[in-house]
């Protein structure tokens, strides 16, 4: 079947008939197995399927790959450069890998298949190292060459073409790196494309800096290191001190909320709390910095971080208002510090809003969410706005008892609390359906008393 196999890829055919493939086993006929048993036999072992079309193939790719590469390898070695050419286009990349992986003598091959240009895809370079990587025979030179050649490509490439070329990299190349690949490490581009895995595997500090202070060069949105954390909290100290550098060199600019993210996922134990005192108490660095510092310092709240807290939510930013919940997050008993800012007449109506709209990054579970909300909503001493936007995220997380307390009082809602309830009402697959058509008929009811010419129906809003 090894030739039928071939010839199949070859043509590019899916299938064949079953004439062509009696004339071809009668080439391996003898009086002792006839034809006929040849082709019945590959039916029953299942070497040969019959389909609903009633052309024959192989049952599987994998075995019509398996069986052309043993005839390419066996009857074709010579054509494997040209066959690697053509290992962009499936199935060729496989019988091309398998026929690579089994030929006793391939270094010629495999030199010539370096010294090819490669295409965009760098399908040349991949091959070889999958073959390496699966044990293929060569020169102690090959795999050198192609670790260089996957580290020169590997920033060039496309996000799901770079994560498989950091695969391979971190499969065969990064224990431990060669040159090319450290210099290649460090460019940022590569770090949330597999780069992050080995480096918070390798364990080498001095590596681990170079590569976070090439980061921080451009660290605007730079949020989260992936994997790379790991081997950043080893150096926390250093880390800590290199972000409140690029803070204060302005590399940051106005928004600062990424930098306050990351001085969050730090390791407090490897930080000095002097340093973190320090930062706390330096008035020319950005509230939220200092409210990260406060949180690995690790005590409890005192008058300076209620300070903190609340200068950062009066500010315009919500990046701002972020940087406090995220603090608040991390403080024990989270749930009274919340309802303590919540009743705090002194923030803006825009602090109390976000807040509530962040609860999902204090309580994660929407079950703890909801019993916040239902425990204060009914509570005196909110003022009616907050109340409402209370009871619409309430309502928006599926709470029943909040979305009927607002269809009830709806005809009186300020029109901003009105579209937003609108919005949950064509959105939420949580609201009972019932509630969905009381809700619509008290939307087109509030609607026409103030004049305006919309249609809503359940799970869609048309204004």
């Amino acid at each position: 079947m090894q030739d039928l196999a071939y010839k199949l890829l070859e043509s590019g055919a899916i299938g064949t008939s079953e004439r062509d493939v009696r004339r071809l086993l009668v080439a391996y006929a003898s009086p002792a197995v006839s034809s006929e048993s040849l082709f019945d036999d590959a039916l029953r072992c299942g070497i040969l399927s019959r389909p609903a079309s009633g052309r024959l193939g192989f049952p599987f790719p994998i075995v019509q790959e398996y069986l052309a590469d043993q005839e390419l390898a066996d009857k074709h070695s010579s054509e494997v450069p040209k066959r690697a050419a053509q290992a962009v286009q499936r199935p060729w990349a496989q019988a091309v890998q398998f026929a690579l992986e089994r030929m006793p003598d391939n270094a010629q091959v495999v030199q010539d298949l370096l010294h090819a240009e490669d295409d965009a895809f760098a399908t040349t370079t991949r091959l070889l190292a999958h073959c390496i990587l699966n044990g293929m025979p060569c020169a102690d030179t090959a795999p050198v060459s192609v670790g260089e050649r996957l580290a020169k490509i590997w920033h060039r490439q496309s996000f799901r073409t770079a994560r498989r070329v950091g695969q391979l990299i971190d499969d065969g190349w990064s224990s431990p790196p060669g040159p090319a690949v450290r210099e290649a490490l460090l460019r940022r581009s590569v770090l949330h494309e597999g780069a992050d895995a080995i480096l918070s595997r390798l364990s080498d500090d001095a590596l681990t800096l170079d590569v976070l202070s090439n980061y921080l060069k451009r660290p605007k949105y730079v949020a989260h290191l992936g994997d790379f954390q790991i081997a950043v909290n080893r150096i926390s100290d250093k880390a800590f001190r290199l972000y409140l550098d690029a803070v204060r060199s302005g590399a940051y600019g106005d928004d600062v909320w990424a930098a306050a993210s990351l001085i969050g996922k730090l390791e407090p134990s490897g930080i000095g709390q002097q340093d973190l005192r320090q930062a706390i108490e330096d008035v020319d660095l950005p509230v939220g910095i200092r409210l990260a510092a406060i949180v690995l310092l690790g005590s409890p709240p005192t008058p300076l971080f209620w300070m903190l807290a609340r200068m950062a939510l009066s500010q315009k930013h919500a990046s701002d208002h972020w940087a406090a919940i995220q603090a608040l997050r991390r403080m024990s008993g989270a749930a009274a510090h919340l309802e303590a800012l919540l009743r705090d007449e002194s923030l803006p109506q825009e602090a109390h809003y976000g807040i509530i709209d962040h609860l999902g990054d204090v309580f994660p579970e929407a079950t703890r969410q909801i019993q916040f909300l239902a425990n204060l909503y009914t509570a005196t001493g909110l003022s009616p706005d907050v109340r409402a936007r209370m009871l619409i995220r309430a309502a928006d997380l599926g709470h029943r008892p909040a979305f009927d307390h607002l269809l009830d009082q709806f005809a009186d809602l300020p029109m901003p609390h009105a579209a937003r309830m609108l919005n949950a009402l064509s959105l939420s697959r949580a609201i009972p359906w019932r509630s969905h058509h009381r809700g619509a008929a008290c939307a087109n009811a509030h609607a026409r008393r103030k004049g305006a010419v919309c249609k809503i129906v359940p799970n869609r809003c048309y204004v």
